[in-house]
């Protein structure tokens, strides 16, 4: 019967909270941006195109209040809902059985695989915009050759 058992918390947990600080806003905000994204890739392209950077900023920010934050939101619900690891692949499951749930599951992998596999090119690309040599390897013009030689 000590102080410990009075205030909930032993000294292991207090050293394990110390030891992994919570994510902060803004550090938040970049992951989501480069997990959705993938990065910058495309502003200056929305730049050019339209009104300039006032109106693709303010297309950022609607775009992000009509779609993001509803989706974030249905995300917290079933989050709450199915308390276990496995996300949409335990949602899909449950919703439409276990065969659409794998189906979810490979896709999103397979479409994670190809999309990984474009950020080399688009580094490429992005070099070749800037009159900057490649510094891995050099094509002509054919960013297919990266991949099949």
């Amino acid at each position: 019967m000590g102080e410990e058992e009075l205030n909930g918390t032993s000294d292991a947990q207090e050293a394990t909270m110390k030891g992994n600080p919570k994510l902060t806003l803004l550090p938040l905000i970049a992951l989501i941006f480069y997990e959705v994204s993938g990065g910058p890739f495309g502003v200056q392209d929305s730049v050019k195109a339209g009104g300039g950077p006032l109106l693709s900023l303010l297309g950022f920010l609607i775009f992000h209040l009509l779609w993001s934050v509803p989706e974030a939101l249905f995300t917290a619900k079933l989050a709450t809902s199915f308390p276990e690891n496995g996300g949409y692949v335990l949602w899909i499951s449950a919703a439409f059985w276990p065969f659409w749930g794998f189906q979810e599951g490979f896709w999103k992998w397979f479409s994670g695989v190809l999309d990984n596999a474009l950020y080399p090119i688009l580094f490429l690309e992005n070099s070749n915009k800037f009159d900057m040599e490649p510094l891995f390897w050099h094509y002509d013009d054919n960013p297919s050759q990266v991949l099949f030689g």
